[in-house]
């Protein structure tokens, strides 16, 4: 479900970086690609690609495309791509949040938010560390969780939530500075 969820978040993204929403605009994931946005859709095909592999229904290609043949160009690929430090967080995050989606797999309602409003838990999307993981699968009285598919590749990251963001230094005019990363205690909260 993550990708498929990737998928749209990507497609949020593009819409506010061009103006055609005013969602997101503060929020750093926007803030990162910022100038980057060939790359950006060129990534999204790819997701909604691997989401139709798998099976899937694709519907956001096609609305992805048009972002990618206006944005691509041979010197769109941002920075900070190769950065170890953002990828072990976003692992640590993906680790945390597989985790997550497995337990409430095994909640009984159909409204999962509100079963975990009613417990006293944050929404699916706002747990931030393992311990909140490990209350969340006590209350909902599970011993092992279901497989987090995560998992597979052995990453050796722990569960949480702890992102970095590449800095954008505005008094450069706009332009990434260096390969700087900050940590940032805002969750990605869509």
């Amino acid at each position: 479900m993550r990708l498929g969820k990737q998928r749209l978040e990507t497609l949020q993204i593009l819409r506010t970086l061009n103006g055609d929403s005013l969602s997101w605009t503060s929020h750093p994931a926007v803030l990162m690609w910022e100038g980057y946005e060939g790359a950006l859709a060129l990534y999204g095909l790819e997701i909604c690609r691997e989401w139709k592999r798998r099976g899937y229904k694709e519907n956001v290609y096609s609305k992805i495309k048009p972002y990618f043949d206006t944005f691509w160009h041979d010197d769109c690929m941002p920075p900070w791509l190769d950065q170890p430090l953002l990828h072990s967080r976003y692992r640590s995050a993906l680790l945390l949040k597989g985790g997550v989606d497995a337990v409430c797999a095994c909640i009984p309602q159909r409204n999962k938010n509100a079963w975990l409003k009613a417990n006293g838990f944050p929404q699916k999307h706002q747990f931030t560390s393992p311990r909140e993981l490990a209350e969340l699968r006590k209350a909902v009285g599970v011993d092992s969780i279901g497989q987090n598919w995560y998992r597979q590749w052995d990453w050796g990251e722990f569960a949480k939530v702890d992102y970095v963001w590449p800095r954008y230094d505005v008094v450069a005019q706009g332009h990434w500075v260096g390969k700087n990363l900050v940590p940032s205690n805002r969750q990605a909260t869509y």
